[in-house]
């Protein structure tokens, strides 16, 4: 009973302290530690960039017994520990090895090739007293990067000024080079709009756009058809001139380019473009002319 109560301290409690009160939302959930082996034996070999590769391995207990019951209890001391580089050929056939001498421990280490582009695998092994190799663990092939820019080439490509000025103009995009937040209004009236042809099924033939005539299914049939079109008008001029469209400014891309979007009613619609240059000394213009005539049976 002695011996129990001297081990606490003159004036000391003998209840445990308790621990600090933890403030609310302070904890974070770091999950479990990685752990430092996996049991199993492996190397693993990475690309890095087009003249060096990244190596990793682990060597179980299993194997490693293994090992020293067939080469000796000492074969890990009095060998040396390698990664053999085996570079591989075109179709994949290994054409020649080096040997790169490694501390076994480290577990990771880096390896360089001559040539980039080239195909590698490698081999972990010890090289005995005698020269023999013995493997530990095969890794994976990979192919290193070319230090250069691809040979391969799209048939073809988009022209952002032409083709792609031209596409969101026409499918409604008004103004190239809109803001994402404006080009996904737009993108959602579009979607709204098609919405609500769709809603026409069994509407009794009310417009959904609000415009008599523009169609809408019979009484009694689900069979419909709706059609509509705009006018895309665009074009070009020195980038410091001044442009007006049907008496009204415009705004000039950076380039020149400019690209508007219309609705078309049925009738004549005149839409003449005039640009004056820069210093006020000359202009041209150019009207247009289209006429719209919509049937309907």
């Amino acid at each position: 009973m002695a011996d129990t109560l001297s081990t606490f301290s003159s004036g000391s409690s003998a209840l445990p302290a308790e621990k600090p009160v933890q403030e609310p939302g302070s904890y974070i959930d770091r999950g479990s530690p990685l752990p430092e082996s996996y049991g199993v034996t492996r190397v693993v070999l990475l690309p890095r960039d087009p003249h060096w590769m990244f190596s990793y391995w682990e060597i179980s207990e299993s194997t490693a017994g293994d090992i020293r019951s067939r080469h000796g209890q000492d074969i890990f001391a009095q060998s040396q520990a390698v990664l053999r580089m085996h570079e591989l050929d075109s179709s994949g056939r290994p054409t020649r090895h080096i040997d790169v001498a490694i501390v076994l421990d480290a577990n990771s280490w880096y390896l360089k090739s001559d040539k980039e582009g080239s195909g590698w695998y490698i081999e972990l092994g010890l090289k005995g007293p005698n020269g023999e190799f013995i493997l530990i663990a095969r890794s994976n092939a990979i192919v290193l990067p070319r230090g250069k820019v691809s040979d391969l080439t799209d048939e073809k490509w988009v022209t952002i000024k032409e083709d792609l000025e031209k596409i969101l103009a026409a499918s409604g995009g008004g103004k190239v080079g809109m803001g994402s937040l404006e080009l996904a209004r737009m993108l959602a009236q579009r979607w709204e709009m098609l919405s609500q042809v769709s809603s026409w099924r069994g509407s009794g033939g009310v417009s959904s756009f609000g415009r008599p005539g523009f169609g809408g299914p019979q009484a009694g049939r689900k069979f419909w058809l709706a059609a509509d079109c705009e006018l895309v008008l665009y074009g070009a001029t020195e980038t410091s001139a001044t442009v007006t469209v049907c008496g009204r400014p415009i705004e000039l891309f950076p380039d020149g380019t400019f690209s508007l979007r219309f609705a078309l009613p049925d009738g004549n619609l005149e839409l003449p473009v005039k640009a004056v240059s820069g210093d006020r000394v000359e202009e041209r213009e150019i009207r247009i002319s289209v006429h719209r005539k919509t049937e309907r049976s």
